[in-house]
Formats: C-alpha cells, structure tokens, sequence
C-alpha cells in the first residue's frame, strides 16, 4: 500500500507567513530551502539549505563486533564517525529508546538471523571536543548513512546556533 502526501511549498515571497501560519498546522521536522531557478533535485544538493529543528544525522550502527560502531559515508567507503569530525563520540545506550531498539534486533536476530548492521537517526549535542548522541529511531528506509559534508554541516549548524527564525531575519 502506498502512502502519499503533499507537501506545501511557497516561492519565498511569503517565508514568514508560511512559517507562522502554514507549517505549524502539520507535523514537521525541519525546512528546505532551494533556489528557484534550480527546482528540487535527488541527493544533496550544494544550493539548498535544510535545517531541521533537532539537527539528528543517520549513522550505520555496526554491532558486529558486540560495541556499538557509528560510520558515516565518505564517497562510498564507511569511515569511523569521530574519526571523520575529529572529535571524541559519545554514543547513549542506556536510553529507553535505544533499548526497545536493542531488544526488538534480539528478538528479530534469533528468528532470521544476525543484522550486524542498521541506520539510525541520533540527535547530536556538542560538547567541548565531544560529540553526544542520543537514539532517536531505526531507519530500515535507508540503506546508507549520511555523507561525512551533510554531518559536517550539521554540526556547524549546531556550533553558529541556527534557528529557523535566523532564516527569513
């Protein structure tokens, strides 16, 4: 069964009326906003701004080795996710959340088999020279993580304290 939705969109003439009336009548996680001449595009796209309100990347969790690994893409090959920002990588596993998670790839494994990988979405906090992450859900919809450029400019909207009312001032 296929679930569609339409999602509104506004030339920017009226940013500030669409993000006071519009967009806080349906659930939302965030904001893209894409030249007009260049349309919507696929994939990341270098002129469109996305700010979502949270700021979660995707990681891949790799329990192959019994600890949690979090790699992101890096043009096609996983690299270690502190490795690639340079910091240290403080990953929650106590949390609820993770550990509903945690619970239900047990149950799954001893049915069908071991998963040694899985994307998830984690909000981030940054810490002087740590990153902090907390589970926020699974992401069977993607196969990948997010690219190394996409979670170096999240964090560099965390550190500048974008909001999304510094968009349209």
């Amino acid at each position: 069964r296929l679930h569609m939705m339409r999602k509104e969109h506004d030339t920017g003439r009226n940013l500030r009326s669409m993000l006071r009336n519009v967009i806080p009548l349906y659930k939302h996680d965030g904001i893209i906003l894409t030249p007009l001449t260049r349309g919507v595009r696929p994939g990341r796209d270098e002129a469109s701004f996305k700010h979502k309100t949270d700021n979660p990347i995707d990681v891949l969790l790799d329990l192959s080795s019994g600890e949690p690994r979090l790699q992101l893409d890096d043009g096609g090959v996983l690299v270690e996710l502190g490795a690639a920002l340079g910091c240290g990588v403080g990953f929650d596993t106590s949390s609820a959340a993770y550990q509903a998670f945690a619970a239900g790839m047990r149950v799954y494994e001893a049915h069908l088999g071991p998963v040694p990988h899985h994307v998830i979405e984690v909000r981030c906090q940054l810490e002087p020279g740590q990153l902090s992450l907390s589970f926020v859900r699974a992401r069977p919809d993607k196969r990948a993580p997010n690219n190394v450029v996409t979670v170096r400019r999240t964090m560099q909207t965390i550190r500048d304290h974008v909001e999304i009312d510094d968009v349209y001032e």
